[in-house]
């Protein structure tokens, strides 16, 4: 294999992570790969654009932690002035602006990172050069971005692993003492030290934050158990190790989490039957290996889990698709490639419209694009981009796979045009080059990063004339969005007493919307159970409220939490929580003195 050919394997196992699109044109009626014909006025609409040349001239503002917050991208950028900042874009070049200068002295970055959305206000942590890297948050003005607090006046808390567990911010956090599970609703008194897991300070954790159902799961150790699989709900007393997969203090380091519609999945090792694929629904009985794949005490080593419409797909031995269903008969190998010598025969399973999409070897054709069904029969090459044999291996190795609305993008190569961006449907003809965007060379860097926001595919490519900057495909004419909130006063509230529950939904996509709103109430309130109701949101900003006016019951203390969850027919969704305390009455007894 030459140099080139390495590097551009190497190019295509990169990181590429699109949140993504649908691009609304037709695919060339050739089978000959070709870039879109942009002559038809709906193509020419979806042309790719650059949207601001941030850092001036040839040099890259090397956008990145591309999130979205509704309809607004957030991200990270260098205008050569003033350092990584936090920036937001609609898509226009007018609105892409630096949100604020958090480290003002010139030229400094404070280097935003962890960007994470939670009821429409993005959080991150971030470096202003006084206070070090701390918890920030950002509604998108310079007035609205804000230090939320000083976790740790001494030093840097670096929050971590920022996750959204049903409405609030929980993370991982360093107080002056050790890493600790934290939680915030944006302001300083709602932002508190969780749990400290381990006192001795002897594990880094809490890490590998990841929410399944309504449960965070994460990595923890206390000093005695080492590594294991531990759960929250963002409360002190249920914020703990699920149950001791390797007994004693070795731990079974729970790696790889991921949620499968509500279904944690996870590697670990028992100390028995060494690394395998495990599941837990966060009880200690519903906690086990789902298969052991390899007999004994070998290991089985999954990676890149997908979950692929409730089944999860991943890779073994770096040239074989599996799949699993969670029981031992329904984990199985669907097929095995040819060896790579220099990397991976398989890689990047994603899913798009219920289908697996990945890329495998061929020892004739190289590394091309795949999709597959879950079985043998269905599991089949798309296209053979760069067509016949080159005496070895070769392929457009496509890379950085991502489900778009439903469609596939990725980057691939093919001469003469080099690395571009490409899209599938899963069929042949559906499998074509956007476009050349770079005529002189690859799009691809390794500052490549995309994602989707406002109808709009937002990435960053190098065109070869402006660096790495924000591009911008406009891919989507009508935009579903909604969002949910919902208030409860007072709180805390006594028992025996009423509790008034604000429900607000509001159209934020520019398509009226048909939506239907169901309210969990707790228990110990009356009413109880659920209250539904089907409303039409017009577009835009079309508003619709509700309250909800419950009785707490009498001499009930603790946690009222309430969730409303709301469903569109045009694929819009949300959801909110909110958590409420309850203070019992105290009774006093008489003292009856007797003489």
């Amino acid at each position: 294999m030459n140099a080139k050919l390495r590097i551009a394997f190497a190019l295509s196992m990169g990181l590429l992570a699109i949140v993504g699109t649908l691009l609304a044109m037709e695919p060339p009626q050739s089978d000959t790969p070709q870039p879109a014909n942009t002559s038809d006025a709906v193509q020419a609409a979806s042309e790719p654009y650059l949207v601001k040349d941030i850092y001036s001239g040839t040099e890259s503002s090397n956008p990145s932690n591309l999130t979205q917050v509704d309809d607004m991208l957030f991200f990270t950028a260098d205008d050569s002035s003033h350092g990584v900042e936090l920036w937001k874009s609609d898509g226009t070049p007018t609105s892409t602006v630096m949100v604020q200068d958090i480290y003002l002295v010139p030229g400094s970055s404070s280097s935003p990172n962890y960007l994470t959305e939670v009821n429409g206000v993005l959080f991150f942590s971030a470096n202003d050069g006084s206070h070090g890297r701390e918890l920030w948050k950002s509604d998108g003005t310079p007035t609205g971005t804000i230090l939320i607090t000083d976790i740790n006046p001494t030093g840097s808390s670096d929050p971590r692993y920022l996750t959204n567990l049903n409405g609030t911010l929980l993370f991982g956090a360093n107080s002056g003492n050790n890493y600790e599970l934290w939680k915030s609703d944006g302001t300083p008194t709602g932002t508190i030290a969780i749990k400290d897991t381990d006192p001795t300070s002897q594990f880094a954790g809490p890490v590998y934050l990841t929410r399944a159902g309504d449960t965070l799961f994460f990595m923890a150790g206390d000093g005695v158990h080492g590594g294991e699989l531990w759960k929250s709900d963002g409360t002190p007393t249920c914020t703990v190790m699920i149950t001791d997969i390797y007994p004693g203090s070795p731990g079974s380091a729970p790696s790889n989490l991921i949620n499968v519609q509500g279904t944690l999945f996870f590697l670990a090792d028992d100390g028995v039957h060494g690394r395998e694929l495990w599941k837990s629904d966060g009880t200690p009985t519903g906690t086990v290996m789902v298969s052991d794949t390899v007999a004994g005490s070998g290991s089985f080593t999954p990676t890149e889990l997908t979950d692929v419409n409730g089944t999860l797909f991943y890779v073994v031995n770096k040239q074989e698709l599996w799949k699993s269903n969670g029981t031992p008969a329904g984990t199985m190998m669907i097929k095995a490639f040819p060896p790579f010598s220099m990397g991976n025969s398989v890689y990047s399973p994603t899913n798009a419209n219920g289908t697996v999409f990945f890329v495998a070897y061929d020892d004739t054709l190289g590394h091309e694009l795949w999709k597959s069904d879950g079985t043998l029969a269905g599991t089949m090459m798309v296209k053979d981009i760069i067509t016949g044999t080159c005496g070895g291996p070769c392929g457009s190795m496509p890379g950085d796979l991502i489900n778009a609305y439903g469609t596939l993008f990725f980057h691939a190569r093919l001469s003469p045009y080099g690395r571009e961006l490409w899209k599938s449907d899963g069929t042949l003809t559906g499998t074509v080059m956007v476009k050349d965007i770079n005529p002189t060379g690859d799009i691809w860097t390794s500052n490549f990063h995309r994602a989707t926001a406002g109808g709009m595919l937002f990435f960053t490519p190098d065109d070869g004339s402006h660096g790495v900057e924000l591009w911008a495909l406009q891919v989507v004419t009508t935009n579903a969005q909604l969002t949910v909130t919902k208030q409860a006063s007072p709180d805390p509230v006594q028992a025996g007493s009423q509790l008034t529950y604000t429900l607000r939904v509001t159209n934020t996509g520019n398509v009226d919307l048909h939506a239907a709103i169901t309210d969990t109430l707790p228990d110990h309130v009356t009413p109880t159970g659920l209250l539904t109701w089907i409303a039409t949101l017009t577009a835009p900003g079309g508003v619709w409220t509700q309250s909800v006016v419950v009785t707490v019951a009498r001499g009930y203390s603790g946690t009222l939490m309430n969730r409303v969850q709301v469903t569109s027919q045009e694929g819009a969704t949300g959801e909110a929580q909110v958590t409420v305390n309850a203070i019992g009455y105290q009774i006093y007894l008489p003292i009856v003195l007797k003489k």
